[in-house]
């Protein structure tokens, strides 16, 4: 009895361990949020009516959202390993998961594509309006389009499975029916198509700023006013919304990029094996 007990404690001890992390990412996530919003509330007014940091709230509100509806859930499996056993909850899991990761993604892309606007074609962006009313509306495109998209697996489209190690769920990318294997294939595209185009939005960002300042470094001419304008520029929103941008964008990637590239890895794998045992059953028959 005296060893039960003490096997049982120990589970009890392991089991408070292994909670730790997700509550502390948790708490770690959300207080991180909060002040994020708290900040970009406090700005500046001509801060607060531009387009990106529009995006920037957008997406620390998401990303507040999505921390305060999946971790909960994640506790609660950690707490009762039956939790995610339950198929509703178990969909609702994998819901949670495809909408603020595409969602996250999306708002990063946007944000690439604003500064790159901005910067690299200034009078395209004052010409198409970009402002924080075009933002908001761009949001709530993307919240209504990305609900739907990824309501599709909760209408039978795709199956959703418990993930190793029995902590997540998330749809069933080994799956063989062609609608199924077609839907994770086109949320991995889509998704990575989202990683690159971010990765190269601001890699022109960035080139473009280079490109500018070693300009102004090569005209001894006027130098007093080319320095003056350089450090203008440097001081100004464009640099500081540029150094946000990169921060976050690795940050959102460094999650989102494993995640994305492995599942589409293998769906697509999955998919190629399937595709050709299929050829090859039809070959052996002919």
């Amino acid at each position: 009895a005296g060893g039960q007990c003490l096997s049982q404690t120990c589970t009890r001890g392991s089991n408070s361990t292994e909670i730790a992390l997700p509550i502390f990412m948790f708490a770690g996530g959300a207080i991180g949020n909060l002040i994020a919003i708290l900040v970009l509330s406090v700005s500046r007014q001509e801060k607060k009516s531009s387009a990106f940091f529009s995006l920037v709230r957008g997406l620390a509100v998401t990303d507040l959202l999505g921390t305060c509806m999946a971790s909960p859930l994640t506790i609660a499996n950690y707490l009762d390993h039956q939790v995610l056993l339950d198929p509703k909850v178990c969909e609702f899991d994998s819901f949670l998961l495809l909408f603020f990761g595409l969602t996250g993604l999306s708002i990063i892309g946007a944000m690439a594509a604003e500064r790159y606007l901005a910067i690299c074609w200034p009078y395209r962006h004052q010409r198409w309006g970009v402002n924080r009313r075009s933002a908001q509306k761009f949001l709530l495109f993307i919240y209504i389009s990305h609900i739907l998209f990824c309501c599709l697996p909760m209408m039978g489209v795709s199956r959703s499975e418990l993930q190793p190690p029995g902590t997540w769920c998330f749809i069933d990318w080994k799956t063989s029916e062609p609608l199924a294997a077609t839907y994770s294939v086109l949320y991995g595209a889509v998704s990575l198509m989202l990683i690159l185009g971010t990765i190269v939005l601001n890699l022109a960002v960035c080139g473009t700023l280079l490109l500018m300042r070693r300009r102004t470094a090569h005209r001894p001419s006027a130098r007093a006013s080319v320095r003056q304008r350089w450090r203008a520029l440097s001081s100004a929103a464009e640099t500081q919304m540029m150094a946000v941008l990169v921060m976050t964008s690795a940050v959102v990637l460094a999650c989102s990029a494993p995640l994305v590239v492995t599942k589409n890895a293998k769906a697509l794998m999955w998919s190629a094996l399937q595709t050709y045992k299929t050829w090859e059953n039809t070959f052996i028959r002919v």
